[in-house]
């Protein structure tokens, strides 16, 4: 579907509309979240593709689509708001340790998306709050993320910046700047970033997950399941500076280095789109 739009949005060829637009609302006809971020995790490129088109679909296509991205929106909304609502720290009750992980920053991208899709600003302000709390409670002042202490591992670390950051590309497309956020610790998306540069240019490395807290993790690694144990493989963070370097030019540099040391590159299609 993105593929689609984003030939649209390069040639004007109204085949590739019409193909998105088919797509496009034989989805937002039907489909219905169960609210699970990591299942959810790639259905951003929907709201990529809407967004390349929204504007060039009859205008049936485009209310469908919104009333789809506003249920869609406030799901997720709700579910990253009881996180940090009045009683969510109740220490009476077991913490939900996804109201702080990478399935809240997945939650956030979704909603983000969604809800730029809708336009509708009270909604866009409920999903900054979002990220702005996200990027409070999940990043450290130091640069190092919530996850990373939890698992040991910087494929955790890529899992918790890459929704972040892509949500905040979002916002930037639409005229908004959530990336340069700081919390009041000190905490930011850029600090994190940087953080990581060490690692991914190949300065220093890291054996994964060898002192995770998560009982999932160290059964992965008994059954030899690939990346749960070993070094971690700088290509791991391509995507995440392709991502960064849209919205900081200084990350250009990283991504060159770790295109040149490792060979990976981060995807075309979705630099494309947020270039466009």
């Amino acid at each position: 579907m993105a593929n689609i739009a984003l030939a649209f949005r390069l040639t004007g060829d109204k085949k590739y509309l019409n193909a998105a637009t088919k797509y496009i609302t034989a989805w937002a006809s039907v489909y219905k979240t169960a609210v699970n971020p990591i299942n959810d995790q790639d259905f951003y490129y929907f709201f990529v593709a809407n967004d390349l088109v929204q504007s060039d679909m009859p205008a049936d296509a485009q209310a469908l689509v919104k009333n789809f991205a506003r249920q869609y929106a406030e799901a997720y909304v709700n579910e990253i708001e009881k996180s940090y609502a009045p009683g969510a720290k109740d220490p009476s009750k077991k913490p939900d340790p996804t109201a702080n992980n990478n399935f809240q920053s997945h939650r956030i991208k979704l909603a983000a998306l969604a809800a730029f899709a809708t336009g509708d600003k009270a909604l866009i302000e409920r999903a900054h709050a979002g990220f702005n709390q996200q990027v409070s409670v999940n990043l450290y002042p130091d640069g190092s993320v919530w996850d990373f202490h939890e698992r040991d591992a910087l494929h955790y670390v890529i899992y918790d910046l890459e929704p972040l950051l892509l949500a905040a590309i979002a916002a930037k497309t639409h005229g908004e700047d959530w990336y340069s956020f700081k919390s009041p610790s000190g905490s930011s998306v850029e600090k994190s970033l940087d953080w990581l540069i060490p690692y991914a240019e190949g300065q220093q490395s890291h054996e994964e997950f060898a002192h995770t807290t998560v009982q999932f993790d160290q059964t992965r690694a008994k059954a030899g399941v690939k990346g749960f144990s070993g070094a971690w493989d700088p290509k791991g963070s391509a995507t995440t500076y392709g991502y960064a370097s849209i919205l900081d030019s200084r990350y250009r540099k990283v991504l060159g280095d770790v295109e040149s040391h490792t060979g990976a590159t981060p995807p075309n299609f979705i630099v494309l789109v947020f270039e466009q």
